[in-house]
């Protein structure tokens, strides 16, 4: 019986454990997430704080070395561009489009030195984004979108495009004020006996 509850015991400490660090295992995910840990996409704020910080990550890029550009964008429009307001400014580099303060969308087309590139890890936080809503009573879908088709990043000559965290362009990425749009993938009962064959 000892045993048993041992066993039991071990079983919900590595389903505790088993889920994954990101919401989005494939290569080349693109997101927005309200945490530097790709793992948090969604987020309640009321009209008191106004703004809520924001961050465009890519995870599990497909190439090795340093990005020396990237292109994309994201919205929090969906049909409705007085829903919020997107500012954003990148990690690493300098955006050279040009964006109207006060819009619902904001484009990225990033360039960063060669002799200074940013360094491509696991989860990589390509920028920093402040969203202001105009609306608190109804959620905010917000969208990562191709910014000169396709969206992606490069290092050197190399290129990959991004792959929106949702699995489309058309689905919203992450959501304010409302439930997370993206499925959190865990282990299932049957994965967590295999461990033990």
């Amino acid at each position: 019986m000892k045993q048993l509850i041992s066993l039991i015991s071990l079983a919900l400490l590595l389903l505790a454990t088993a889920s994954p660090a990101q919401i989005d295992p494939g290569p080349d995910g693109f997101g927005i997430y309200f945490d530097e840990g790709a793992t948090q996409v969604s987020a309640e704020i009321g009209p008191d704080p106004g703004s809520i910080t924001a961050y465009m990550v890519l995870t599990n890029p497909s190439l090795e070395g340093g990005i020396q550009g990237w292109l994309a964008g994201v919205s929090a429009m969906d049909g409705n561009p007085s829903i919020a307001m997107v500012f954003g400014h990148p990690t690493v580099g300098t955006n050279i489009s040009t964006n109207m303060p006060g819009a619902g969308a904001w484009l990225f087309n990033v360039s960063i030195s060669p002799e200074a590139p940013l360094p491509l890890e696991t989860i990589t936080v390509l920028a920093i984004l402040e969203i202001t809503p105009y609306v608190f009573d109804t959620p905010i879908p917000m969208y990562v979108t191709q910014h000169y088709n396709p969206g992606g990043y490069g290092i050197g000559g190399d290129g990959a495009s991004f792959q929106p965290s949702s699995g489309s362009w058309d689905l919203p990425v992450a959501v304010i004020n409302g439930a997370a749009p993206v499925a959190v993938d865990s282990r299932s009962w049957d994965d967590l006996k295999a461990l033990y064959r």
